[in-house]
């Protein structure tokens, strides 16, 4: 057994004479006959480097007192590359010119989730087993040049895979020497960083085609949508002429700013503008407010009398907000104010004119309160010569991005803060419907400004009652009608919801309600 092996062995008494030694020992030291010789662990002149290595041996039923181990530096060197090599996080191969495995190293085993064995000297085990589709090898062998290439594996690993050829003397390929990388995760991290440099584009191009518009403060505007466009350009048309204004839409989608725009731009921009909003005064004040008084008038009344707002609003534009909310009285002599630009003061009996632009606004169906009996038909289409269609946040989705980076610019320059949003913020806020609209928006992003203190806001940053609103409560559930699919349908969208906006991931929205990230997927495009 000892003859067979590829190191030096020799075996030493007391005396240090040679007592035992194999072939390869008397290779090394290039003599056949070395029993009796003197050898202490050192050697003479020899052609060959050679590096020694004592054992001490001692046994009391022969005479060998030390054993030493020779090899070469070669040897030594081999030891150590394959150390290298077997260890490499990388899969390394060698190929014979037919494409048999001469080495592969344990990296293989992963990529493949095969025993190397199996492959070794096995010319056609990678195809056979359909491992992989195709080898840079082939084309190695063909052009005797390095190749690279990318596969998917079975095991569906994306792999970058080199070879290159070793020649011998007479320029043949002796064998091919190949490395595979597994790259799936640089593709996951490189589509991850496409993706959010695409969103950051987007929101760049956004910000671009939006950076010449105005603000949504005072009477400016932040769009992207062609819904606002046209809206704007309609209402920029009818800002020049002097016909009375009807804006409708829900609260909070920004109609008192297209009032104040209308009058920037129209040739009563150097009048007042002066708004009334119909909800904030008493029944029994508002005539007065609107019209109002002479000495006297009533008790409690200025000795002076007081101007009423219309009178105020002279050569300028009257805005009423909230016009729905008039009492039946004060709509008849708003109709016969509008009618000829004329009204009579609270207790005068002389009748005053002004010149004024009327605009009116309304978050309410005036044509459902005609029909109750609570708004004057008349007054109605006195009001309405043309009507201004404010569409709410959720219908022009194109506007949530411009007016968020709008907004986080806004309240991190007053606070002096500094702020972004994460990509999954974006796309959790872009999915909002916004009941609240602009103005709600505009409160959640001053919210998250001045209560988050990591520099990039994430959707655990969220207010808590912004999940609430968004996938609505066990109650409402409980008050669907008892049909089985619906409520099992309402159930499932209030769990998801709820899961959607509280984890940053769908990975994690799936694991938290132990589903698939694609039946999470789906479940988002249901239901948001």
């Amino acid at each position: 057994m000892l003859q067979d092996l590829t190191i030096g062995v020799i075996a030493v008494d007391q005396d240090d004479k040679i007592v035992g030694y194999n072939r390869s020992a008397a290779n090394l030291l290039s003599k056949k006959e070395l029993l009796g010789s003197l050898f202490k662990g050192k050697v003479n002149k020899t052609s060959t480097k050679i590096s020694i290595e004592e054992v001490r041996f001692i046994s009391n039923k022969t005479n060998i007192q030390k054993i030493y181990h020779l090899r070469t530096l070669a040897d030594n060197d081999r030891d150590f590359f394959k150390q290298v090599l077997e260890n490499c996080y990388d899969e390394i191969f060698v190929s014979d010119i037919n494409t048999s495995s001469l080495y592969v190293n344990p990296t293989f085993e992963r990529h493949y989730n095969v025993d190397r064995k199996n492959v070794i000297n096995n010319r056609d085990f990678m195809f056979t087993n359909s491992l992989i589709k195709n080898s840079p090898a082939y084309i190695t062998l063909e052009t005797k040049r390095p190749a690279t290439i990318e596969i998917k594996t079975s095991t569906d690993r994306d792999l970058l895979i080199s070879t290159k050829p070793v020649f011998d003397d007479s320029g043949e390929i002796k064998f091919v020497v190949g490395t595979a990388r597994d790259i799936s995760e640089l593709r996951k991290v490189q589509e991850e960083l496409s993706h959010s440099f695409n969103l950051v584009k987007k929101y760049e191009n956004v910000l671009k085609k939006t950076n010449n518009q105005k603000s949504t403060f005072g009477n400016q505007f932040i769009y992207s949508s062609e819904t606002m466009k046209n809206l704007i350009n309609t209402v920029d048309r009818i800002a020049k002429v002097d016909s009375t204004v009807l804006i409708t839409g829900k609260s909070g989608t920004g109609k008192s700013h297209i009032a104040q725009r209308i009058h920037s731009l129209s040739h009563r921009k150097k009048g007042p503008f002066i708004t009334i909003n119909c909800t904030t005064i008493p029944d029994s004040l508002i005539e007065s407010e609107l019209f109002g008084y002479v000495p006297g008038a009533f008790t409690g009344a200025l000795k002076k009398g007081k101007d009423g707002l219309v009178s105020i609003a002279h050569k300028g534009t009257l805005f009423l907000d909230e016009i729905g909310e008039l009492s039946p009285g004060i709509q008849a002599k708003l109709l016969l104010f509008i009618q000829n630009h004329e009204f009579l003061p609270v207790g005068s009996t002389e009748t005053k004119h002004v010149d004024v632009r009327i605009i009116t606004a309304t978050n309410k169906d005036l044509k459902e309160l005609i029909s109750e009996g609570t708004f004057r038909e008349d007054l109605y289409y006195r009001l309405n010569v043309v009507e201004v269609k404010v569409p709410a946040l959720r219908d022009r989705k194109e506007d949530i991005i411009p007016l968020l980076m709008h907004y986080l610019k806004h309240y991190d320059n007053k606070y002096n803060l500094n702020h972004r949003l994460s990509e999954d913020s974006v796309e959790k806020l872009l999915a909002y419907p916004w009941p609240g609209n602009i103005r709600e928006l505009q409160n959640v992003i001053e919210n998250l400004v001045v209560t988050t203190l990591d520099h990039v806001i994430e959707p655990r940053h969220f207010p808590y009652q912004f999940f609430e609103e968004q996938s609505g409560s066990l109650q409402e559930v409980e008050n669907f009608p008892l049909n089985f699919n619906e409520r099992v349908k309402a159930y499932e969208k209030l769990l998801f919801t709820k899961a959607y906006y509280q984890n940053s991931s769908t990975y994690k929205v799936g694991k938290a309600l132990g589903i698939s990230q694609s039946k999470v997927m789906r479940l988002k495009k249901k239901y948001l």
